[in-house]
Parts: C-alpha cells; structure tokens; sequence
C-alpha cells in the first residue's frame, strides 16, 4: 500500500515525525523516540487512518 503522508503524535498531540510522500512502506524507524504512546495518522488520497502504538 501507498501513502502519501505519514506522521507521528505524542500522548498530547503534538507532531513529533513526519514523511511525505512515500511509495511503500513496510517500516518506519522509530528508534530516535522516546518509550510512550503515541498516534501514527496515515493519509492517501482523501482516505486518513490513525493507529496507536506503543514504544517500549
């Protein structure tokens, strides 16, 4: 799948890491985050979904 935008939030909302774009994608570098909850927005097109992850 393809995306045209992927970006990154914290616990509160703020932008913290952000790619435009990007043709596929299997993997995101996450590595310079800190542990904590945060929200990864995917955008294609007019199609937008959010997933929660965790870094532990």
């Amino acid at each position: 799948m393809a995306f045209g935008i992927i970006r990154i939030y914290n616990n509160v909302g703020v932008l913290v890491k952000s790619s435009e774009k990007l043709s596929t994608v299997k993997e995101i570098n996450v590595s310079e985050l800190s542990k904590g909850l945060y929200f990864v927005q995917l955008t294609s097109g007019n199609k937008l979904g959010t997933q929660k992850i965790i870094i532990r």
